[in-house]
């Protein structure tokens, strides 16, 4: 199984564990607690899921993923994102030379249903444009492939 194909089947079984089980709870008092909890449940699940398959030691989910990278999908024509900038999204077109790596896939709503809509990714690198180096970034996760550090994506 491909790294993509491990990453896409971890987006579908955490969003239907949250959706289905921790959703609920979550918008009762305890709420903090239950996505405390959820978040536990989801960082088991991406070692079990991704990781540990891959053999990609020392890695939390929600943290940069130094082994995972970000590429936008062939016939892309506008390579979208939404950059943090002192904590303000702001949409730009992203260089070609981002290095981009996986963090995290995201939703704006953290209590309500989850879709997972964006994957959140740490810039690595960009030659062309050295202060984004250190930022995080969304990108639709339409857009994109995933892609193990060191190979290529097939054709």
């Amino acid at each position: 199984m491909s790294i993509h194909d491990r990453l896409v089947t971890f987006r579908l079984a955490s969003r239907q564990l949250f959706n289905g089980f921790f959703r609920h709870s979550i918008k009762s008092a305890a709420a903090l607690e239950d996505e405390e909890r959820f978040g536990n449940v989801e960082d088991e699940l991406f070692s079990m899921l991704v990781s540990d398959p891959e053999g990609i030691a020392n890695t939390t989910y929600h943290e940069p993923q130094h082994e995972i990278l970000i590429k936008f999908q062939a016939g892309i024509r506008s390579k979208r994102w939404l950059v943090n900038r002192a904590s303000s999204w702001g949409e730009e077109i992203c260089p070609d030379d981002a290095e981009l790596h996986f963090e995290a896939f995201f939703d704006w709503d953290q209590m309500g249903v989850k879709d997972y809509q964006y994957v959140r990714v740490w810039v690595a690198d960009c030659p062309s444009q050295i202060p984004l180096v250190g930022m995080e970034a969304l990108v639709e996760f339409q857009d994109v492939e995933f892609v193990r550090k060191g190979t290529t994506l097939e054709a």
